[in-house]
């Protein structure tokens, strides 16, 4: 096997499929990426639930596969510029090279590889212009707690002629949705991991989703092809918890997510759900943490003109909503009282980041 390739080019696709790579020396088999050069060139790579395969230009003088540990792959492209040439050593290595420098890396028999590309050419579902944005709206939301299956993943669902996505734990659900001119129907969970993955290797790119069976999805480009399996398990019901607010009001983003980033902070646990806000809206906006703990308020000017109330929320995850919709110069609150959710949403079309409510008393 002996194959030239652009550096800039090569590196885009050894960072993708590094994306998957383990870097524990409990997996060394995986650790690896496979190179075939065929009729296509490729690099390809799979953490056993998730596998990627991209194809890049090249000029090809032999053809032929082989397997090379992908970190150390990427370290040595890096470090080189211009024209490429991989050639397969009939010492049981890969050299590397371009016209100043030569690296010799191990290589292992491809066919130890657990890869398996499926086919991508299942039934197409719709298409995607941002799936960055959808990581970003999403990912605080999703839950982490592995027992419960059904939480664990984003999911990814038809609704009435939209493509929805949504990710929720015990405190919290995050919605986006946008119109599609598919009309497939579809309901699945793909995993917290899958999602980190593929929102870093499809940067920038319209990708194509694509339902292949069961048991497995995938998400492709002209020359990126991703496929993952779906979170056995039914994401619950929760359009109704959606419904019924009664009342609103609108405030500046920035300042908001200032005061609450800063009562945050003087609570002392950043990431703590104990760290919960009075948040009372009476003309201002005042937010203020429980006394016996930590006596601290904010008062922020809102457009509203209701009656007076008061709700209680986790003050780490209204800093999330507001993290995603940092692009908004000012954001709505939706609520009714103190015992339903509120809702938060911006400038971003289709999305609503929803709070269930935390009990206060004081």
């Amino acid at each position: 096997m002996k194959v030239k390739v652009n550096q800039k080019e090569l590196l885009g696709a050894v960072k993708n499929a590094c994306t998957l790579i383990g870097k524990t020396k409990d997996h060394t088999i995986i650790n690896h990426a496979l190179i075939s050069v065929g009729d296509v060139t490729t690099i390809s790579s799979t953490d056993y639930d998730s596998k990627y395969t991209e194809e890049f230009d090249s000029e090809v003088y032999t053809t032929g596969k082989s397997c090379v540990d992908g970190e150390k792959l990427l370290t040595v492209v890096k470090e080189l510029n211009g024209k490429i040439t991989l050639e397969l050593l009939p010492i049981g290595k890969m050299s590397i090279s371009d016209r100043e420098t030569t690296v010799k890396i191990d290589t292992i028999d491809s066919e130890l590889l657990p890869y398996t590309q499926k086919s991508v050419e299942g039934k197409l579902i719709f298409s995607l212009g941002n799936l960055k944005q959808v990581h970003d709206l999403t990912i605080d939301s999703i839950g982490k707690n592995m027992s419960r299956k059904n939480l664990f993943g984003l999911n990814v669902a038809s609704n009435n002629g939209n493509v929805r996505f949504m990710g929720a734990d015990s405190y919290r659900v995050a919605k986006y949705e946008f119109p599609s001119d598919d009309d497939a129907k579809f309901n699945f969970i793909m995993s917290r991991e899958s999602l980190v993955q593929s929102s870093k290797i499809f940067d920038g790119d319209i990708t194509h989703w694509y339902d292949i069976d069961d048991t497995s999805f995938g998400i492709r480009t002209q020359k990126k092809k991703y496929t993952c399996h779906k979170i056995e398990a039914e994401f619950p019901n929760l359009d109704s918890i959606f419904r019924n607010r009664t009342d609103s009001f609108v405030v500046e983003t920035k300042k908001l997510s200032k005061a609450v980033s800063t009562l945050i902070k003087l609570f002392g646990r950043e990431d703590s759900a104990d760290c919960v806000g009075k948040l009372e809206i009476n003309g201002n906006l005042t937010i203020s943490t429980n006394p016996r703990i930590l006596e601290s308020s904010s008062k922020q000017v809102i457009d509203h003109c209701g009656n007076p109330k008061y709700v209680g929320l986790c003050l780490p995850f209204v800093k999330d909503a507001l993290k995603a919709l940092k692009g908004s110069k000012k954001v709505t609150v939706l609520f009714t009282d103190n015992e339903n959710p509120i809702s938060i949403v911006g400038d971003v079309e289709g999305y609503e980041a929803l709070l269930m409510p935390s009990t206060i008393n004081w």
